[in-house]
C-alpha cells in the first residue's frame, strides 16, 4: 500500500508542477522583439511563415517576406499578418515534451498554449501592399 501511495503522490506532484508551469506560460508577457511573423490567406485558409525570400500561400493571392530581422512586407487583399511570441512558443514545445513523457495512457487533450496574434495595421514593423496599409 505504501508503494501505491507514493506512486499516487508522485503523479499528483508532477501534475501540480505541470499546472504551475502552464499558468506561468499563460501569464508570461510577450516581448515584441522576439516574434515570428506569418500570414494567413483568407481566400485559401493557408498559413505561411515569412522568411527573407518572398513566399506565397497555396492559392497565390497572399505573400510575405522579411526585409530585415524585424520588419516584413505583406501583399494581397486577403493577407492577414500574424505574429507568434518566440519565447512562449519555445517554452510550449518544451512543456509538450514534458507532458508527452509523463502521459501514460492515450487521451483526448488540448495541448500546450502559446501566444499568437493578428498584427494590427498600425504596427510599424509591417508594410502592406494591395491591402489596407501602404
Amino acid at each position: 500500500m505504501t508503494d501505491l501511495t507514493s506512486d499516487h503522490e508522485e503523479a499528483l506532484f508532477l501534475y501540480m508542477l505541470r499546472q504551475i508551469e502552464r499558468k506561468r506560460l499563460i501569464r508570461e508577457k510577450f516581448d515584441n522583439a522576439g516574434t515570428m511573423k506569418l500570414f494567413f490567406c483568407k481566400k485559401c485558409a493557408d498559413i505561411v511563415k515569412c522568411t527573407s525570400k518572398q513566399r506565397w500561400c497555396e492559392c497565390g493571392k497572399s505573400s510575405g517576406f522579411y526585409t530585415d530581422k524585424l520588419n516584413a512586407v505583406f501583399k494581397g487583399k486577403d493577407c492577414v499578418p500574424l505574429g507568434v511570441g518566440n519565447t512562449g512558443f519555445v517554452k510550449a514545445v518544451k512543456m509538450a515534451a514534458i507532458e508527452n513523457k509523463h502521459q501514460k495512457e492515450p487521451t483526448t487533450c488540448k495541448g500546450v498554449d502559446f501566444l499568437s496574434f493578428v498584427i494590427l495595421d498600425c504596427s510599424t514593423s509591417i508594410k502592406m501592399k494591395n491591402g489596407k496599409k501602404e
